[in-house]
């Protein structure tokens, strides 16, 4: 549940682009960055779009990859309240 923020995710394997839609909050990419940064995962954005990117080391581990979906879900939902 991502209450309409995200639009599109793309990219390969764990090398991921997670782009927002017009209803996310205006300047999303440093809130999100700073409310993961808080919880312990360092997140990017890119581009000139409302586009955040994950780019994890190639020997991540599966428990690594799960903390972070969690930090990122957690985010997400602080900012769309």
């Amino acid at each position: 549940q991502t209450t309409g923020l995200i639009g599109d995710v793309r990219g390969l394997g764990c090398m991921i682009g997670v782009e927002f839609t017009d209803a996310a909050p205006s300047g999303i990419k440093p809130l999100l960055s700073q409310s993961c940064l808080d919880n312990g995962m360092l997140l990017l954005g890119c581009s000139t779009y409302d586009v955040m990117r994950f780019i994890p080391p190639l020997n991540v581990s599966d428990d690594d990859i799960d903390k972070g979906s969690e930090i990122f879900e957690k985010a997400i939902k602080l900012l769309s309240q």
